[in-house]
């Protein structure tokens, strides 16, 4: 239970923080930065499960 709620965690803080430094760091385009934020987080959630899972 408590790897749902670290997964779930770490998902929203790579997807806010890549979000924010594509979007106010380095000025890419709105819709570059959401997608590349999603599927970064998904990445890095991914490999978390599956490391500890």
């Amino acid at each position: 239970m408590k790897s749902i709620y670290v997964g779930v965690l770490l998902f929203c803080l790579v997807l806010i923080g890549t979000y924010s430094i594509l979007q106010y760091v380095m000025q890419i385009g709105e819709g570059i930065s959401v997608i590349s934020a999603i599927v970064l987080a998904l990445i890095v959630e991914w490999l978390y499960r599956k490391r500890y899972s």
